[in-house]
């Protein structure tokens, strides 16, 4: 959506609002239309506006992927586009159904879906109106929205495993956290009391823990002080802590194989719904976070613009895509199922890296358990170090 402001010759001055692509096609219209163009500036679309004041919360994955299967299926069951969005409204969450009337208004103004999801990115990224504006195209909107719902129904599968799998690990290291404190807190005080009742030495150990449950004690105030500040620090660089994280070199191999299945599965979802193959590579590298595989995808993607091979220009980016990876697009792209065959190599690639993790879990899992049976073992030392002492010196 463009704001413009114009002049006929006769110096009065017009203005107004129309959608478009880009500043040259509201330029064109203006100048058939009104005469010369004084101001051209986008502006936000009212009806992202209006979903914008609507809103009460982020449309989820699982929302998304609800809408677009049941989109499809009320279109596969014959019925009109617009009758099946009033459909949805009253079968999806209110934020959904939020959606569907915006939707259906535009649609209701004569613009396509795909120029209507476009005008609130909030809930529509760039990807989603590259599908559907192909789909309308080819005249294979459905399949459009079928690929759509399976997208968005793997990436929440991924996420819920990865949630699933680092349960039990989060579980053991906030068990040993806790157990640390408590010892700290309330067990070693009490045996420092007893210790000092009876004259008994007390370790090096056991002194300072003791000094360290009396800083808080004694300078609460400043305790909330220091640690409203370093969470403020930290909230505000969150994003630099992030990046930070990811560049440990395991976390960092993960994110890059993850990083690689959602590039390839989305590229397969572009290609099988009719976008082609330049545009998919550029709409699909847009889903990338990380900066030295945003520079191989821009490398890639060149490649295929210069004319060479779509597997030679894969082999050619560096680790974006893997061995694996390069051996399915090779074969797609000589028998002419591209689309197939890197849908299939996401599908395996995903496995292997679920198998990885869970191999990780399982190497993790025994490391953590025995560091909570070392600070167990150590706080039960600091504690019964100066009782043994004393029985020692007990006359016999």
């Amino acid at each position: 959506m463009y704001r413009w402001k114009a002049k006929n010759a006769q110096g009065v001055i017009y203005n107004g609002e129309f959608t478009a692509e880009n500043e040259n096609q509201v330029a064109v219209f203006v100048r058939e239309n009104f005469g010369y163009v004084i101001n051209i500036k986008p502006v936000k679309s009212k009806l992202s506006v209006q979903w914008s004041q609507q809103k009460k919360q982020k449309i989820t994955n699982e929302e998304k992927e609800l809408f677009f299967r049941q989109f499809h299926i009320l279109l596969k069951s014959g019925i009109p586009i617009l009758n099946a969005l009033e459909l949805l409204e009253h079968r999806l969450s209110e934020n959904c159904a939020d959606i569907c009337r915006v939707l259906n208004k535009d649609l209701c103004e004569g613009n396509q879906l795909s120029k209507a999801m476009g005008r609130i990115p909030e809930v529509f990224p760039k990807l989603v109106v590259t599908l559907i504006q192909a789909g309308e195209i080819s005249g294979n909107l459905n399949q459009s929205l079928s690929e759509l719902a399976n997208y968005y129904r793997k990436t929440n599968e991924t996420k819920k495993y990865l949630k699933q799998i680092s349960i039990y690990p989060m579980f053991l290291i906030g068990f040993t956290l806790l157990t640390f404190l408590f010892f700290v807190f309330k067990v070693l005080p009490m045996f420092a009391e007893l210790y000092n009742g009876f004259d008994v030495e007390q370790s090096l150990l056991l002194k300072i823990i003791s000094s360290v449950k009396e800083f808080p004690e004694q300078n609460l105030l400043l305790l909330f002080f220091i640690l409203a500040i370093v969470l403020e620090i930290a909230f505000a660089k969150k994003k630099v802590l992030i990046k930070q994280v990811m560049k440990i070199p395991l976390i960092a191999k993960v994110q890059q194989q993850f990083q690689e299945i959602a590039f390839v599965r989305l590229l397969g979802v572009l290609l099988n719904s009719g976008v082609p193959i330049v545009e998919a590579i550029e709409s699909a590298r847009n889903i990338l976070n990380n900066k030295e595989m945003e520079a191989r995808a821009d490398f890639f993607y060149k490649g295929v613009v210069r004319g060479i091979s779509v597997a030679d220009s894969a082999a050619m980016s560096g680790k974006l895509f893997s061995s694996t990876s390069i051996e399915f697009i090779s074969i797609g792209e000589s028998t002419g199922n591209l689309a197939e065959m890197l849908i299939e190599a996401s599908e395996i690639l995903e496995q292997d890296a679920f198998d990885r993790i869970q191999k990780l879990r399982s190497l993790v899992e025994p490391v953590l358990l025995v560091i909570i049976s070392v600070v167990v073992l150590v706080m039960v030392m600091i504690v019964l170090t100066p009782m043994l002492t004393l029985i020692t010196q007990m006359p016999e």
